[in-house]
């Protein structure tokens, strides 16, 4: 007790120097005090000595931590990590936390793993569009282009070829001549398709791609950096789900079985809301050849004829008007709508109008009946989820699924992000904020693919339905982003004797939102 009483009055005169200790000693109230002089048990003196030394040194040095600069240059492009003051992974650019340098040293295909997908995370891409869009990481052309060596993008579940350097089939990795990218490009499932010389039979065969991370125990799990693949439906989108995904999880996107060119007609045919081309005029002019075009070879508005005492007087197109200039258009910028009572007015009155439109009220019928939502409350609460719920593309909720495909954003100085509706087209248009510089074809039903300047930022090719409901657009891409997020969809639209074939690609945001859904030209 004598020694345990001792102690803590060492402890007091260390928190405390001011504090008397053994009736005053003076000497005895200093932090250098020599332990070692203190009998019966010098030793345990020395080591209380010690773990306060420790301790003293540890909090300086976490003190010295909390203000060092950290860089991509001297951390090199490393994976998440919560000491670190910021961030040098692809995730960074979601989060807002890149370090000063990342871009232009991490922003690489070589630092995203490969020759990928669109990827609405990243400022530069490494699919093989980028250079129609002029968005291209600056290593694309030397690791995913002609100067790029042998890889796995487009050749997933392939035979062998003796003409490359490596290979992409199942049995690569047994052979030990897998190309470098062929995890990150050929995870999951791949399928290999031979024809016999002898009988002409087709066989195709599915393989799973070697890896040694599944998804059991992990399915809808967050995602985890230090697993090879992942178990969300995000991963559809990314391109890194695991080989077992589909089986243990069910990863179809929802519950399966939708028949979308019966869907699409039905829907076509319910569209009461679209506007018969008489009500307005295109001058669509030149056909441009490439999406790098920098001419304006269009010199007359893309609207010759609007009629908008009919077209805004019919159906929804009333209250869908009244939204577009309840956004900021400035990716970067937090937006102020949910803290704007008119403006969420506005979007309820939009959202009361459209699902009391037979289209909808049919869309949420089929969607059902395939489980992929439980009713039209079901249908309504993930529409303004996946749509209208604001989230972070560059800032705090500074973006939405329906501003970026409807009203589009301006996602730089220089540069037009989504923007997909052909109302918003001839809003802009009209007022002269928008420049249109040409086209890439008409395709029926009346879909056209354009180019643009707006406010002086470029949209090097977009595409626009042109006189469809924004209901009808809204119940086909939901239809898509359930059942095929991140992915593309194709089917066929029946109007009586007319087939026309159409694709639809929507991107997914944080598993749950939609990052963008389009038509493609």
């Amino acid at each position: 007790m004598v020694l345990r009483s001792h102690v803590f009055k060492r402890l007091k005169a260390l928190k405390d120097p001011s504090a008397s200790v053994d009736g005053g000693d003076e000497e005895q109230q200093q932090e250098s005090f020599d332990f070692t002089k203190h009998s019966p048990n010098s030793w345990i003196h020395r080591l209380f000595h010690r773990i306060f030394e420790k301790l003293q040194d540890y909090r300086c040095e976490k003190s010295r931590s909390l203000f060092i600069e950290h860089s991509c240059s001297s951390l090199g492009c490393v994976d998440y990590d919560i000491a670190l003051s910021c961030q040098c992974n692809r995730l960074c650019e979601g989060y807002g936390n890149c370090c000063s340098d990342y871009y232009g040293l991490c922003d690489t295909c070589e630092a995203f793993g490969g020759c990928l997908d669109y990827d609405n995370r990243h400022s530069c891409q490494c699919n093989v569009d980028c250079s129609s869009f002029g968005n291209c990481c600056s290593d694309y052309e030397s690791f995913c282009g002609s100067g790029a060596p042998d890889n796995c993008v487009g050749r997933c579940g392939t035979s062998p070829d003796a003409t490359k350097t490596c290979q992409c089939d199942a049995d690569c990795s047994t052979y030990g001549d897998c190309c470098s990218d062929f995890t990150s490009t050929c995870s999951g499932t791949t399928t290999t398709t031979t024809t016999s010389s002898t009988t002409g039979a087709t066989t195709t065969t599915t393989t799973q791609a070697p890896t040694g991370d599944t998804c059991v125990g992990r399915c809808n799990a967050a995602l985890d950096s230090s697993k090879s693949c992942q178990c969300n439906t995000a991963c559809n989108t990314y391109g890194d789900c695991c080989p077992d995904y589909s089986e243990t999880c069910g990863g179809s996107g929802g519950g399966g079985g939708l028949d979308f060119n019966v869907y699409a007609s039905d829907l076509w045919a319910r569209d009461v809301n679209r506007i018969d081309s008489s009500s307005y005029t295109v001058n669509i002019q030149t056909e441009l050849s490439s999406s790098s075009n920098n001419v304006d070879q269009a010199p007359s508005k893309l609207f010759s004829y609007f009629d908008e005492a009919t077209i805004y007087n019919t159906g929804t197109f009333v209250q869908f008007k009244t939204l577009c200039d309840n956004y900021e258009p400035n990716q970067g910028v937090t937006e102020d709508r949910d803290s704007n009572q008119d403006d969420l007015n506005e979007q309820t009155a939009y959202l009361d109008a459209i699902m009391a439109t037979s289209l909808m009220q049919h869309a949420v019928t089929k969607l059902a009946e395939v489980g992929l939502v439980a009713d039209a409350a079901d249908f309504r609460s993930k529409l303004i989820t996946a749509f209208f719920d604001l989230y972070q593309r560059t800032a705090s909720d500074d973006s939405s699924g329906f501003e970026h495909c409807f009203c589009g954003e301006w996602k730089s100085s220089t540069q037009v992000n989504g923007f997909h509706n052909w109302i918003q087209f001839y809003e802009l248009e009209k007022q002269g904020a928008l420049d249109y510089y040409g086209n890439f074809g008409m395709s029926q039903p009346d879909h056209l693919g354009v180019q643009f300047y707006w406010s002086g930022r470029k949209k090097p090719l977009t595409s626009i339905m042109l006189g469809v409901s924004t209901e009808f657009e809204l119940a086909i891409y939901m239809a898509c982003f359930l059942e095929n997020p991140g992915s593309q969809t194709s089917f066929t639209i029946t109007d009586g004797a007319n087939s026309w074939p159409i694709k639809v690609q929507t991107y997914t945001q944080n598993t749950v939102h939609v990052g963008s859904a389009y038509f493609i030209s």
